[in-house]
């Protein structure tokens, strides 16, 4: 039996984010729960992801309980205050790397 996890998506109404989903949705990885997060500004829209309308829900440290696998494309500033709390909660992380940035 495959295992099925439970994924977040830091950042998910961003370009990078939205093709994150995207591709996810095109995979064979079982989701049993999908978190969208973002900005208090994008909390709210809703997302498409394999026929089901998923509301954007802001991002806080606790949105990450439970979660196995976070996918992240927010801002450094987002990034640094809430990626670590992810880890923390036992997240497994992988996040698009910036290689020039202004932070």
């Amino acid at each position: 039996m495959s295992k099925s996890y439970s994924i977040a998506i830091l950042g998910a109404t961003g370009a990078v984010g939205t093709r994150m989903i995207d591709q996810l949705a095109k995979s064979d990885i079982k989701v049993s729960k999908l978190c969208l997060l973002a900005s208090k500004r994008s909390a709210g829209k809703i997302l498409v992801f394999r026929g089901r309308h998923l509301k954007v829900q802001e991002a806080f440290p606790e949105s990450f309980d439970g979660i196995d696998i976070v996918l992240a494309s927010a801002g450094g500033k987002v990034s640094a205050s809430l990626l670590p709390e992810a880890v923390k909660r036992g997240g497994c992380l992988y996040r698009q790397h910036i290689i020039f940035s202004n932070e």
